[in-house]
């Protein structure tokens, strides 16, 4: 009985082993449907891959195949699918060891597909993909190495990325004609090196970066953004009052358009229409219910709402007028799925926005 007992642990672990394993050491491409279709047929039980993965091909219009997928050792790049509309099938992923490289899909709307995906070990590049609208998708996305987001002509906020802490060098936003803000970034506080923010012809104003930690920022270059008015946020004024590099301001709009511009402003008070200093979470994570806590300076019409990680309305907690004080407000997660979610204050023209994680 003991002998039958020790054979059966030793199959249920050679079972588990072969369930989930390394392999494809050198990398692979697929440049077409059947390569992604095919894939756990002609890889069984891999769900790991040690090398680089390229995904490229107009034929391709899903990755259902990969839905085993939990690391890549090296870097993926999805690259030129005229047809791919969705990332859906790499629901798995967790970790990227390289860089990811998501540059023109021409089809592409969304970033639905990575939501498990935690961190980044080199660069993530978004460029070229003339569809894409949203960044959700990225839902727990926490840090990487440099963030390149260019020339994505329709996509109009960076939510979606409210989750990421850390970027390990450069960040750069670059020729995102239909981007008017930075809200998403929220939750950022160092960078790295350097800061660029040019050729955004929508762009108004750079509420998102407020809680960038200036010492992390090595040069500063804000240009060529024709819509851009407002610039005195906490982190930018923190920089140009003790720089660590070069700073370019120039071709922006009135108020932002030079160095002495933004000055004047920081010297007039910071414009950064954020509560996130005077809102908290507590306890947070939690299970069922959990207290949010804000204080008002003055009275104002408040509406306090949470969204799930797709940017859909779950609850409305406050919307009435409230008075000068600090209120706290019961949510009861009850009912709702584990995961993160988001909330929103909004008190006239202040906002203050974080993450919530149920944990059960």
């Amino acid at each position: 009985m003991k002998n039958l007992t020790l054979m059966i642990i030793v199959l249920s672990s050679f079972q588990l082993t072969l369930s989930s394993q390394p392999c494809l050491p050198g990398g692979i491409i697929f440049s077409t449907q059947a390569d992604i279709d095919n894939f756990q047929t002609n890889y069984p039980n891999c769900t790991e891959i040690g090398g680089d993965v390229l995904i490229s091909g107009n034929g391709i219009t899903n990755l259902s195949g990969l839905t085993v997928l939990t690391s890549i050792g090296g870097s993926l790049r999805i690259d030129n699918n005229n047809s791919l509309i969705s990332l859906a099938g790499l629901n798995a992923l967790t970790v990227i060891g390289g860089y990811l490289d998501i540059v023109w899909n021409e089809s592409l709307t969304s970033l639905t597909g990575l939501n498990t995906l935690t961190s980044i070990g080199g660069a993530f590049s978004l460029q070229h993909n003339e569809a894409l609208t949203s960044l959700t998708g990225l839902d727990v996305l926490f840090s990487m190495g440099v963030l390149y987001i260019q020339y994505n002509s329709v996509l109009t906020s960076l939510t979606g990325l409210d989750a990421v802490t850390s970027i390990g060098e450069h960040l750069v936003i670059d020729h995102n004609n239909a981007l008017t803000s930075l809200h998403g970034l929220n939750a950022l506080t160092s960078i790295g090196g350097e800061l660029y923010i040019m050729f955004n012809e929508a762009l108004t104003g750079l509420a998102g970066l407020e809680n960038i930690n200036s010492n992390s920022i090595t040069n500063l270059h804000i240009y060529n953004n024709i819509s851009l008015a407002t610039c005195e946020v906490k982190s930018i004024c923190n920089y140009l009052a003790s720089p660590n590099g070069i700073i370019e301001i120039h071709d922006n709009a009135s108020g932002c358009n030079n160095q002495e511009e933004v000055e004047i402003a920081c010297a007039s008070g910071l414009n950064e229409n954020t509560l996130n200093d005077h809102c908290t979470v507590n306890p947070n994570p939690f299970s069922n219910l959990t207290t949010l806590e804000y204080e008002l300076k003055e009275p104002a019409l408040v509406s306090l709402i949470i969204y799930n990680y797709l940017g859909h309305q779950v609850d409305l907690l406050v919307e009435e007028h409230q008075q000068q004080s600090k209120h706290q407000i019961k949510w009861d997660a009850e009912g709702l799925q584990s995961g993160i979610y988001f909330y929103k204050l909004t008190t006239g023209s202040q906002s203050a926005s974080g993450k919530i994680i149920v944990n059960r």
